[in-house]
């Protein structure tokens, strides 16, 4: 019975960890990101010029910017973001 569960406990961590990115790929397959949709909305107002200011901040303020590879690990929580790990989980 404990080779069984420990068998199960085995399998369910590259599990978890297939499905997770899958969720990750799923979430960024919509063409853009979050901030190029705020600036279309932006620009259809008519405040294009500050927007795009702001854009490449937020970006890097997201790390937007990053390798897909280093987003995923931002997102996961086992690299420090861009306000190290206590902003990540406290929503910062």
């Amino acid at each position: 019975m404990l080779n069984y569960f420990i068998q199960r406990l085995l399998v369910m961590i590259p599990t978890l960890f297939v499905v997770s990115m899958l969720i990750f790929v799923i979430i960024q397959l919509p063409p853009g990101d979050y901030l190029s949709n705020q600036l279309q909305e932006l620009k259809a107002q008519g405040e294009s010029a500050s927007a795009a200011a702001k854009l490449s901040f937020y970006r890097e303020e997201y790390s937007l910017d990053k390798p897909m590879i280093e987003q995923y690990a931002i997102w996961m929580g086992i690299w420090p973001g861009p306000n190290g790990f206590s902003g990540l989980l406290q929503g910062d």
